[in-house]
């Protein structure tokens, strides 16, 4: 095909966010392949929850899940864990991003909870 303006159809990427496999056939694959948007529909509810209440405690809870995000980063390049082999992605594996992300929503809803008790 042709190259038109911007658009390079031999350049073409897979949108990293969303680009999960499963094996053709597995149940159990298929909803976790949809499990691993969970961090993504929580940062939309904080955003959505922020933007229409304007209250304190999503903006903290959405704060700490960003510099959670960024000590992953830095344990990511203090750990230098390879991917496993056939891993589309080229950054460190360890910690698990998904994996952590979901570790601080936990504790966070856990630790609110105890405190409103």
């Amino acid at each position: 095909l042709p190259r038109i303006g911007w658009f390079d159809p031999l350049m073409k990427r897979a949108l990293a966010l969303t680009f999960v496999q499963y094996n053709d056939g597995d149940t159990v694959g298929h909803v976790l392949a949809y499990m691993t948007l969970l961090p993504v529909c929580l940062v939309v509810g904080y955003v959505t929850v922020i933007l229409f209440r304007r209250e304190l405690h999503p903006i903290t809870t959405l704060v700490g899940q960003g510099l959670n995000e960024l000590l992953n980063g830095v344990f990511k390049n203090m750990a230098r864990e390879d991917r496993p082999p056939g891993s589309d992605k080229d950054d460190f594996g360890m910690p698990s991003n998904h994996a952590q992300f979901m570790g601080f929503f936990v504790a966070y809803v856990v630790a609110f909870l105890l405190v409103q008790r």
